[in-house]
């Protein structure tokens, strides 16, 4: 994925990131989240995948420590 892509969902609030103390982004994602933003990724925007994309567009919640 480009860098633009992982900027544009940074905004858009559909990854899970948190800044470290340099400023750089960290961005978490496991097996399941690596699947997720890959297939939001290869999606195509149709109306036939409105509910599909939508599903895809909320981040799985970061477990606790």
């Amino acid at each position: 994925m480009s860098r633009d892509t992982i900027r544009r969902w940074l905004r858009a609030g559909w990854l899970t990131a948190r800044r470290d103390d340099d400023g750089q982004y960290v961005i978490w994602a496991n097996a399941g989240e690596w699947d997720r933003l890959r297939e939001l990724h290869q999606l195509p925007r149709t109306w036939a995948n409105k509910a599909r994309l939508a599903e895809l567009r909320t981040p799985n919640p970061r477990p606790a420590r």
